[in-house]
Formats: structure tokens, sequence, C-alpha cells
């Protein structure tokens, strides 16, 4: 359908269909704005696919728009309204009211999806409001995700902070519990240029606040353009009170760092857009990619590039270590319960990336994993492919033959493990661990973050026990392990126990991907090692060598 003539149909649809804006109860001042002019600019934003995009496009309307604090009506003894007020936003009622615009399919479909956005699971009431920037991102995991440290490119950091409890002893917000999360920010005095590179337009960021109770301070998008990186936010401050651009970097002059969280691209074709059938999300998706990375043609493919996380980046004092376990989910594979009893026994925390036949395999045993809080599950891949863009291949196994292959073997995958589980994965490692560079950037900017490895634990299953017992004794500090849950016919438990039982009475501790900053280059002090051809540490074996292997 022609463009001009979808917006007209959109438009026409709502003015006939005489359906009042919000219902009885609600609070609504629509500003400036008739409902026309408002339906208007959601019909128009149906024309680009791409959702930060269309962000940009919704909130450049916002420009001008007073800011308004204290609108939200509600409170511990007080009964929640939902509240569309146009005429005035502060930080937070601007994000809620962009992203429902952003997600809904007319004007009569807006305040049902601003109950989905404020509230959790669209409840309208004091309890169950967002009050916390985090929130966006604890739920609604197949919408939005949490891609700080992938923007931030190996410069993100970690905290736990206890949301509502101030340092004080004293709640922030009176009626709403305490709440144990992990925050990811990116210090303001390490964004350089590669980091503004990586924002996207249409990114929700939140100024991260080192004050106890709270994650951020303030929130805004970004929008790019002739000034560079901007962002758009709703100014408190006396020079300005309105919504206004201004230059990112400057406003974070002083400031801990940011917070950065992005709209699924496979999202967008769920939410305010129907549900249209795989093939044609998937062709959209691929499009929307395509117009950015298409003509980049890869020089590179290996498991070692830039941008593919190796090691963790804490002081080489705190002996901290990762252990990562596949399960490939190919045609022969089981599990290792020997090995995961051991590790729950010994509370030795760990990093399962999980391919998608895997879990359809084991469905019942992933569910355990997933609700042990010892390991955390991250994303393997749907199909267990090498990451390409042009279908290069590696241990005799094809990678993805295009963008949209690449994007369905990260996301479909992803999206399973965020609704069996509730958390959306942030790694991710392909099958093989091979990529090329274009791909990198793409799986970067679908929000995850890449995991490499620094220890080749059991060379795809095929070290023998003592050979597993070998490569682990030269265990460094922020070394991160590779090794497999899914084979219990070879020797990769007999191994890893005693392996990893002398590395627990040496003093190392570990730690999972998602709580530990990490790295793509060595930390100070990293010792490589001489290379052994039987002891793949610290180095990247050769093809030839793995072949010889036969690595699964």
């Amino acid at each position: 359908m022609n463009l001009k003539r979808l917006t007209s149909t959109l438009l026409i649809f709502y003015l006939i269909s005489g359906a009042a804006l919000g219902a009885d109860g609600d609070v609504v001042d629509l500003g400036r704005w008739s409902e026309t002019e408002l339906a208007r600019i959601i019909a128009t934003a149906h024309r680009n696919n791409d959702p930060g995009d269309r962000i940009a496009a919704i909130s450049g309307h916002f420009l001008g728009t007073p800011y308004a604090a204290d609108t939200l009506v509600g409170g511990p003894q007080t009964t929640e309204q939902l509240v569309i007020d146009l005429a005035g936003v502060d930080c937070f009622t601007f994000l809620d009211e962009v992203e429902a615009l952003r997600r809904a399919s007319n004007l009569a479909d807006f305040p049902e999806q601003l109950k989905q956005v404020r509230y959790r699971g669209g409840q309208v009431t004091y309890e169950n409001r967002r009050h916390f920037f985090s929130d966006w991102v604890a739920a609604d995991v197949d919408v939005i995700g949490d891609v700080t440290a992938a923007v931030g490119r190996g410069r993100a950091r970690v905290v736990v902070k206890q949301l509502n409890l101030k340092a004080d002893g004293t709640y922030g917000l009176q009626g709403i519990p305490v709440t144990r999360r992990e925050i990811t920010y990116i210090p303001a005095t390490e964004i350089d240029g590669n980091v503004l590179a990586a924002l996207r337009p249409g990114d929700y960021v939140g100024i991260y606040t080192d004050q106890p109770g709270f994650d951020v301070s303030h929130v805004g998008l970004i929008v790019k353009g002739k000034d560079g990186v901007m962002l758009r936010h709703a100014s408190s401050l006396d020079s300005a009170r309105r919504v206004v651009d201004v230059d990112l970097l400057g406003y974070l002059r002083g400031k801990p760092g940011l917070v950065v969280y992005r709209v699924r691209i496979s999202s967008n074709l769920l939410y305010g857009c129907g549900e249209p059938p795989a093939t044609a999300g998937e062709s959209d998706v691929a499009a929307t990619l395509t117009r950015e990375f298409g003509a980049e043609q890869p020089k590179l493919w290996a498991e070692n590039l830039p941008g593919i996380m190796r090691y963790l980046d804490y002081p080489s004092g705190d002996r901290k270590i990762a252990l990562t376990l596949d399960a490939c989910g190919s045609k022969h594979d089981g599990y290792d319960w020997e090995l995961i009893d051991f590790l729950i026994a010994e509370r030795i925390p760990a990093t399962l990336f999980v391919n998608a036949r895997w879990i359809d395999k084991n469905p019942q045993v992933f569910k355990a994993l997933a609700d042990n809080p010892l390991f955390d599950i991250q994303n393997h891949g749907q199909n267990h492919l090498p990451a390409s863009v042009n279908g290069r291949s590696v241990y005799g196994i094809k990678g993805t033959a295009n963008i949209g292959e690449l994007v369905a073997e990260v996301d479909a995958n992803g999206l399973k493990i965020a609704r069996l589980t509730g958390a959306a994965p942030t790694w991710f490692r392909s099958g093989t661990a091979y990529y090329d560079e274009v791909a990198v950037r793409i799986i970067h900017h679908l929000g995850q973050k890449i995991a490499g490895f620094s220890v080749l634990g059991d060379a795809g299953t095929t070290y023998t026990a003592v050979q597993i017992e070998r490569t682990l004794a030269l265990v460094q500090p922020n070394d991160i392990i590779i090794a497999h849950m899914n084979h219990p016919d070879h020797e990769t438990a007999e191994g890893l126990i005693p392996a990893l039982t002398k590395l627990k009475a040496r003093g190392f501790t570990f730690v999972t991907l998602r709580e530990a900053p990490t790295r793509d280059t060595p930390p100070a002090g990293y010792r490589h090692l001489k290379r052994d051809p039987s002891l793949d540490i610290n180095v990247y074996p050769l093809g030839s060598e793995m072949r010889q292997r036969g690595r699964r």
C-alpha cells in the first residue's frame, strides 16, 4: 500500500470510529494538540519500521513542551488514576508518553499502551507503577533491553543497588518495597567517540546516580543530527523548563555515568502493529539492518575479534574468573548432570550458554537450571551457527547466510529464553564461537554483548580429563573459561571437577558474565604463556588443529 494512503487510512479509521480518548476516571489533557492532530502523528509514525527512528520522530513533536512536575495522580493512600498530560511533562512522563505513542496502532490504542509502559501488567495502581528507570527492563524483556554494556564496549561497570533504600535507612518512596537490582552504567569519563558511535537514535538513556536507593537521577533519549549526539529531555532548569535538545557530552560533564536501553527491533513488529507472520517480521528486521550494514563486506573471520569480550576486568588481586558452559543442541548431545551437581554442591556460579534446540530437548532441566540462582542463562543461538553475514563456514559448519539469518539466530532464542525465564539474555555466543567483524557490530546493535574466552577448557569436549586439568592449572585472574555441559559421554566432568576444586583451593572466586566487567583485550599484568598445542590457553586454536580434533 502507498505510504500516504496507509497514513490516511489509519487516520480515517480512528476518526470514524468515534472512540473517546481515555476512560471514565482518567485524567486527559492533550495540551496544544487536538485528537485529530495526535492521531495524525501516530499514523505518520507508522511510515517507519525502525523503532529508534520512530521514537526520534515522535519525540520531536514534544520539543518546546513545558516542564511540569508531579502530574501523576496516586500514592500509598490515594487511588491511582491514569494521567495523559501532554500539556506538561517531566523527564519520566515524557518517555512514558513517547514510548506509548510508538507502540500505539491508533489514537484509541494510546491509553492502553500508556498503561503497559507506565504500569507492570498494565494494572493502574501506585504499587504497580514503574517508579525506577530500570523497571523498564526488569519486565517486558522482549520489548526493551539493557544495551549499556554493549554500547560501553568494555568500559561499562556493574553495581548492586538496593532501590528505594536511602543511605539513612529510610524509604525514598513510601509504600514501595526495597528491590535489589544490578545496574550497568558507563562512567561518564569513559564515554568517547566509539561509545557515541554505538548509541542509536531513539535509545532511552538515564543519568546514573551513585546516590543510595536510586538507579538514575534523570532520563531522556538520544537523537543524532548535524549537531552531533544530543540528549532530548524535559529539562527542569530555570533556563529551560521545557523539552529541549542538548549536547550529550556537555550534559554528562561532572555526572557519574550513563545507562542505555533500546527497543528491540523485532519487538517493534509485535507491539502497536499487530502480529504479522514470522516471515514478514524477519524481512522487516533484515531490511532495517541491511540499510545500515548491507554494503559492508567482512574481511575478518575469527574467535578473537575486537568487540568480543574474552577477559574479565577486575584488579588482578581480586582473583576472579568466569566459568562458561555451552549446551549446543546437537543431534547426539545430552545433559552432564554430574558436572552440574558438582557446581551446585560447591556453590560455583556459571554462565550457561544454551541453544534453542537443547532447550526443546530438555525443557524440565532447563527450567531447573534457570530457577537456580547460581546459574545465569545466556543465548547460544537458535541453530548453533557461526555468526556470518555471507555464509562463511568453519569446521564444516556453514554460517548464517545473510543479515536476516543472523538476526534470527540471535533474536529467536533470545526471545525464547526471555519468555521462559522472565530475564532477557544480555550475552550471545555463536555456534563454534566464530564471527566476522560485520556480524560483531550487528550483534552489538541487537543489544547483545559477545562472549569469547581466554581458556579453551575442553576443546569442544575433545580433551581428555588429563588435558582439561593441565589446561585449567594455568588459569590466571580475569580468565574466561569455555567448556560444555551437553556431553556426559565425554570426559569434561571428569576433568573439570578436580580442576575447579584446585582453583577454589588457590583462592579463585567465580563470577557470572552478567555481573562482571569485561574487556576484549588482556588486562594489565596478564601473562601470555608459551603455546603448547595440547593446551589451548591464552591463544586461539588453529582451524587445522580443531578439525583434527573434531571439535563439536
